[in-house]
């Protein structure tokens, strides 16, 4: 039989955290980073409040930051619906559908040209300051 459910206090966090990253074996539940003590951050779900698990700092903010944005658009839908929705949608257009580029992105080779055009332009602007 499990044990109920109940708060822990301030104090026990760092026994759960430990606890918890025990059962991960020291990573973070979303990405292979490996974690310490100090780099772990205790998720939780904001609606219950009950622990999910250990989470990098990077993947804590940005697990918030998508539910809420998903939160947000999801319109009819759940959370949980509209990101699989999203998934399913980038899944599908992985392949050339339109065969079209959008105007605004640049190829790696147009993103070199313009950093080398700029490092050219501040060294040029460089010489003539110190002429």
């Amino acid at each position: 039989m499990s044990e109920p459910r109940r708060r822990i206090k301030t104090a026990e966090i760092p026994i759960v955290k430990q606890a918890l990253l025990q059962r991960q074996h020291h990573k973070c539940c979303l990405c292979p980073e490996p974690l310490t003590m100090a780099s772990a951050c205790l998720d939780h779900n904001h609606k219950t409040g009950l622990i999910r698990g250990i989470l990098c700092r990077n993947c804590n903010g940005i697990e918030g930051k998508i539910y809420n944005l998903a939160n947000r658009a999801k319109r009819t839908l759940t959370p949980k619906d509209f990101l699989g929705q999203v998934i399913l949608y980038w899944i599908k257009h992985e392949t050339d559908q339109t065969g079209l580029y959008h105007p605004l992105h640049k190829t790696a080779d147009e993103k070199r040209e313009r950093t080398n055009r700029k490092a050219r332009q501040r060294r040029a602007k460089a010489k003539e300051t110190v002429q």
